[in-house]
């Protein structure tokens, strides 16, 4: 038994002045620090969503560094509509399943 996690829209609001890349860099370390409140880690994630204005090979980069190679989870790389706030071009949200440890007796 378990339970999902929701880790919701994360995005940089002081983005005007931030590459795509330095966006996608501080939006990673938001999520991090979204998992570590949560109790999640990367391992438990299965499913990260990036909504991006211009996906770009210096964005996967930030992705391919920050997720390692190992428990990859399921990403989704959506085209973003126009954005709530000025200058921002990536959001991302991630789902993770907790799996509940059995108390033994």
């Amino acid at each position: 038994m378990g339970t999902r996690v929701l880790l919701g829209n994360h995005f940089c609001l002081q983005a005007e002045d931030m590459s795509a890349k330095e966006q996608m860099k501080d939006v990673l370390t938001m999520l991090d620090e979204s998992m570590n409140h949560a109790g999640v880690t990367k391992e438990q994630l299965i499913r990260v969503d990036i909504f991006a204005k211009n996906y770009n090979e210096e964005m996967d980069q930030e992705w391919t560094k920050w997720v390692g190679s190992e428990n990859l989870p399921t990403r989704f790389v959506c085209p973003m509509g126009e954005p709530r706030f000025t200058g921002v071009c990536v959001e991302v949200t991630a789902e993770a399943f907790v799996c509940w440890k059995a108390n033994a007796k």
